[in-house]
Parts: structure tokens; sequence; C-alpha cells
């Protein structure tokens, strides 16, 4: 048996799943687990971490970088790492890592990354009725991360698609001078990151068979930590209005999006000019089918609803379940302090829709109000209110944003690079001001989508040492994976833009 085992395991680490514990491949595996018992019984008790996990913090800092980032929220996050550990514990499996996190996001769903982090948006959370239903949440998705279904092509697919999106705007280019001014491609882009963002919660890249397996395990984990499953289909309930409001999210951010690229469509007949439009249009109808590739590999909710009561009645058919908790979530999520945080949450996005569309006054108007002692060194907050003042070319207004932004518990490593930028003069950065900043990449683990900007300052310190290496080491990474390593590569224009339109497509 064992020798069978490990002859399985080579195909899979040959097929690209490096685990080495029974759960790992009963994930892989169709129809790994089978129906004579709970899943939780039929898992090794030691769990090892997956093949694209990077450590909980690095996962972490990374995440606070993307989009808006993470909310800082200590009351709300004790309560749902208590819930996180108290699975964990009561499950009996070893190895357990991560933490859960708040998401500067409106849409409905949460995502658990390879690290094991668990990464919720603050919008949905007042949707949530009941403390069994948030345990049912962060149960589902615990069980993803035990079953290590992050190893998955399809969910590895999803992750990269912001970068090599945020890398099309990047590169689009005509000849050696740019057809979209600088300040409305960073618009463009900073408008396409937060869509993809979204994207990644609503869409998180599970099969079918990988929800279901989290959907029994996850039941299998609340019953085991004494919680009532009236919490697991209560949320399966609310999955249905969910999916009718995430659509919603989408579409509008879709033709927001689309709209913005059709201003700079030229009609003349110029080669160059022909070349740049088919790229356009090509970016334009991939952006359109971006966000519902993942989509058409979900069963709706009613489906999943009736599968896992087919599991508890098989199961658990004597159950008696304890009663739903409600008070001590609904005191949380009914304060002053978090409707306020979500109201100026909502009012940041709406913000930055007007910054998109080029309405840079109403944009103004509009993150000013929304600023208040709850939110006053939230990233959100911060980063959207210095891209206005940035568009206002307002550069002391831009600095002080980012300060605020910088002394809060969880900045972007973008306030990082904008602050960095700002203290170029000449096209000339201080070499204390590119230490510092190459410091934080450090602490930040290199994401990805700033290797550019770094490049570019280390380029303006006159670093050419630290410019080449870290060109290299972007290259050697992410060779073929349509990440800008330098502003160089994103202006050999629509070469790359094909291999990025390429990418968006599979």
């Amino acid at each position: 048996m064992k020798k069978q085992l490990a002859i399985l395991c080579t195909g899979f680490v040959l097929s690209g799943c490096m685990g080495s514990t029974m759960s790992q491949v009963k994930g892989w595996i169709p129809g790994g687990f089978n129906d004579e018992q709970p899943f939780l019984e039929q898992l090794d008790k030691h769990h090892e971490p997956g093949l694209f996990a990077r450590g909980p913090q690095q996962d972490q800092y990374q995440q606070q970088s993307i989009g808006l980032g993470l909310i800082y929220y200590p009351e709300l996050e004790k309560f749902i790492n208590q819930r996180l550990d108290q699975l964990k514990k009561t499950s009996g499996i070893s190895g357990l890592k991560g933490k859960a996190y708040v998401v500067a996001d409106t849409a409905f769903g949460a995502r658990c990354s390879a690290d094991g982090n668990i990464y919720i948006p603050f919008g949905m959370l007042g949707d949530i009725d009941t403390e069994d239903m948030l345990v049912a949440l962060l149960a589902h998705e615990l069980s993803h991360n035990i079953m290590n279904h992050s190893d998955s092509d399809l969910f590895v697919k999803i992750q990269q698609k912001g970068v090599m999106a945020s890398a099309a705007i990047a590169g689009l280019n005509k000849d050696d001078s740019d057809i979209i001014p600088a300040k409305d491609k960073q618009r463009m882009e900073n408008a396409l990151g937060l869509m993809l963002v979204s994207d990644g919660f609503i869409n998180p890249g599970w099969t079918r068979g990988q929800e279901s397996q989290a959907d029994k395990l996850g039941l299998d984990l609340m019953i085991t930590a004494g919680f009532s499953t009236q919490g697991m289909f209560d949320l399966m309930d609310k999955m249905e209005a969910w999916e009718d409001q995430n659509k919603a999210i989408q579409d509008a951010a879709k033709l927001q999006q689309i709209e913005a690229f059709k201003q700079y469509q030229n009609e003349s007949e110029d080669p160059l000019n022909a070349g740049f439009n088919n790229a356009l249009a090509s970016l334009q109808s991939n952006l359109k089918a971006l966000l519902t590739d993942a989509s058409k590999s979900h069963d709706n909710a009613s489906d999943r609803i009736e599968t896992l009561l087919e599991y508890s009645d098989q199961h658990y058919p004597t159950l008696e379940d304890p009663l739903d908790r409600t008070l001590a979530w609904s005191k949380l999520i009914n304060s002053a302090r978090y409707k306020t945080l979500n109201q100026s949450l909502k009012s940041t996005f709406k913000a930055h829709e007007q910054m998109s569309k080029g309405d840079i006054n109403r944009s103004a108007t509009t993150i000013s109000k929304a600023v208040n002692g709850y939110n006053r060194n939230q990233n959100f907050i911060r980063e959207v209110f210095y891209e206005v003042r940035a568009q206002q070319s307002r550069t002391s207004s831009m600095a002080a944003n980012l300060k605020y932004g910088i002394q809060g518990q969880y900045p972007s490593f973008k306030l990082y690079v904008n602050q960095a930028k700002l203290k170029v003069k000449n096209n000339a950065l201080p070499a204390e001001a590119l230490d510092s900043l190459i410091k934080e990449f450090d602490r930040y683990g290199h994401p990805p989508h700033y290797y550019k900007d770094v490049i570019a300052l280390a380029e303006a310190a006159g670093d050419n040492l630290a410019s080449s290496s870290l060109k290299a080491e972007c290259n050697l990474k992410y060779a073929g994976e349509g990440v800008s390593c330098a502003h160089e590569q994103a202006a050999t224009g629509l070469s790359f833009d094909k291999m990025i339109i390429e990418k968006l497509s599979f």
C-alpha cells in the first residue's frame, strides 16, 4: 500500500502537486474521499502548507498591497480569529497556520490563501446574521486550506489575472509615446485593480468538486467545535442573493472599465493607430470575459444545500444542534464603529468611481467627506485620497495622505512607492530614499506588480546594481507570466500587449 501511495504521489509531483500527506492527495483526486465516513475522519492529522505557500506574514503583506488593502479593526479581528482558532483546535489537525483578516472591499465572498490566511470583505460582514454563519464561512475557507486546494492550476491562473491585466494597461503604448496620458492610464489601472480584487472574492477559482469538499469538511469542523450547523445552511441561503449583488458589482465595474478605453480609440488609418486600436479592442473583449470564467465551474446555492443535507443526514442523523449564537456578533456589526467604517468604505469606492470617470472635483468632495476618526489611518481612505490629490497635482496634500496611511496598521506597499516618487526631483532620487524603499520591498516579500516601480526608482537614484539585480530577479521569477519587470519592457508595445492578451484568454 505504501509503495502504491509513493507511486501515486510521484505522479502528482510531476503534474504540479508537491504535497506529501494523504489530505493533499485526496484534495486532488476526484472522489478521493469515500462516503462511508465524515471527511474529517479521513484526513491525516498533520497539515503541510501547499506548493504556493510563501509564509503567512509575507502573504499578509502582499494582500494588504492589493486593491485597497486591509482594514484595521482590532475588536472585529479578535472576535473572528478566536472562532477560527477554536475550529483549528477541535479539528485535531496540527500545523494549521494563518489568520483571518478583513479586506477593504464590498464584494460578497471570502477566500483562503495557500498559507492559510482567510480574507473576508468588510462589506459582507454586515450581511452575516449570526455567529454560527460567520463560523460556517470560516470553516468552509479553512477546509480549502486543509485540503490544499490552492495548489490547483485554476486557482493560480485566477490569482495571476490581476498582475497580467495591470501590465496590459501599462503596455498600451504606440511607438515611443503614450497615446493615453499618464494620469488617465493610472486611473484606469487603479480601477482595473479594484475590479480584479473584487473578482478574486467572487470567483476564487475553486472547482465544483473542491467547493463540495469544503462544504462537507466545513460542516464536520463546525460540529466538532460545537457550533450549530444551521449556520452553514443559513450561509448558503444567503449565497443566491449574494450572487445577484456580485453580478451587479461585476457588470458595473466591467462597463466602467470598458467605457474608459473607448475615448482613446483613434479613427485614423495610420498603421500604428490601427495596431493600437486592435490591441485595445482585444483587451476590451478579454476584459468582458475576465470575470466570468470561474463562475462557470460553480454549482448554484440550492444544489449545494441539497448535497450537504444528504451528507448531514447520512453522517449525523441524530445530531442535536445547539442554539444559534447572535448577541455578541450582532453587537459588533451594529456598532457605530462598524457602520461608520462601512459607510466610509462605500464612499471611498464612490469617490474612486467618480475619479475613474474623470470627475475629479466631485471625487475630491466625496473622499473629503468620508474621512472620520475611525478611518484616519486606514489604508483604503488614504490611498484613494492620495490618488485624487495626485490628479489635482496637490503635492503637499499627497504627502500628508501618504504619511497618515503609512502610520496605520496595514499600509499598502503602494504608499511607500508613491512616497519615494514624491521625493524624485529633476529625475533623481536621493540614495537614502531608495535604501528605505528597498528595505520595505524586502519586508513585503517583493510583490510582483511593484517591480517595475522599484526598478525605475533605483534607476532614478543612479543605483545600477540594484536596478540590474531586481530586473534579473523579476525576469527569472516571472518569465512568461505577464509581469512587466521594467518600463522599457512595457514600452515594447503591441508585442507585449499581445502576449498579455493571450494569457488573459485561458
